[in-house]
């Protein structure tokens, strides 16, 4: 592939073709990880042009950093929608219809990106419905509780039962750094789990095709 896959930024917005045969597409332009990310967040958005975006968070993530970054916003001279997605009886926040229709409500004609604040359940609602409105996704994590910050799968609660459905890449993750290590430790350690979890998915999937012979051979007639 003739790239440094030790550096993030040689993979942004490429094309690649990997040994595998096919060509591999790289959506995401910017990747910041760092204290000042949220002003990152802002000044990308003014790069991008978008004079009008929308902003998703809840009730706490609000507070952690969606008003901070949407006064950046709005001192960039953006205009922005905000929308918090409300708590159901157990007061969590679940990416369900009522999220997605909420997160949709709030979005004007002329919107151009929504920007996701907050952990897993955010990102999926609105990597959804920008998959489904055309609009832009910029991810601004909050806590390090997931591993899919930049996937395109939208894992959502359809009429009680948990679905996955495609959504979109994100354009750019921003993540304020000290915003994360401050995160409550059990959505840490659920990010921790998250990659755990890939890793023997991943171990088990290349086993596969041998076990599956091993068993085949066990199993043929004597």
């Amino acid at each position: 592939m003739g790239m440094d896959t030790g550096n993030i930024a040689d993979w942004l917005g490429k094309s690649i073709d990997c040994a595998c045969g096919q060509r591999h597409e790289v959506p995401i332009r910017r990747v910041v990880i760092e204290h000042g990310a949220l002003r990152a967040a802002a000044d990308y958005v003014r790069e991008r042009g978008w004079s009008d975006v929308a902003l998703v968070a809840d009730k706490r993530t609000l507070e952690a950093a969606g008003q901070r970054l949407e006064t950046l916003l709005t001192e960039a001279g953006c205009s922005v929608a905000r929308t918090v997605l409300p708590p159901d009886e157990l007061g969590d926040v679940i990416a369900d219809e009522r999220s997605i229709v909420q997160a949709m409500l709030n979005l004007r004609d002329g919107t151009a990106a929504v920007l996701a604040v907050g952990s897993g359940t955010i990102h999926d609602v609105v990597r959804f419905v920008c998959s489904r409105t055309g609009k832009a996704f910029v991810s601004v994590p909050t806590a390090a509780s997931v591993d899919g910050f930049s996937s395109v799968g939208a894992p959502l609660i359809i009429q009680g039962f948990k679905q996955s459905h495609s959504g979109l890449c994100a354009r750019g993750d921003l993540c304020r750094s000290r915003r994360a290590r401050q995160a409550p430790r059990e959505l840490t350690a659920a990010g921790f789990g998250d990659m755990l979890g890939k890793a023997t998915s991943l171990a088990t999937g290349s086993s596969a095709p041998s076990y599956k012979r091993s068993i085949t051979a066990s199993c043929a007639p004597i």
